[in-house]
């Protein structure tokens, strides 16, 4: 019997221990909502970003263009 009662004892303490890793090391279901969301958010920003960079280089480019066949035109 004493045997057992050891045995359930080691068990709890493995579980109570594995219970506190994952507590530790995992997120909960309300944290990765949030992370992921503040990533799409990130991603978003960084996408109108690009857009507005490649609207200004080719409004670059072509006012470089108009010049060049404006100089050309003379």
């Amino acid at each position: 019997m004493q045997e057992h009662g050891e045995a359930i004892k080691s068990v709890g303490d493995a579980l109570a221990a594995h219970k506190l890793y994952v507590a530790e090391h995992y997120v909960t279901q309300t944290e990765l909502t949030k992370a992921v969301g503040s990533l799409e958010r990130s991603i978003e920003r960084l996408i109108e970003a690009v857009n507005q960079n490649s609207k200004e280089t080719r409004e670059g480019f072509a006012e470089i263009n108009r010049r060049i066949d404006t100089k050309a035109d003379k």
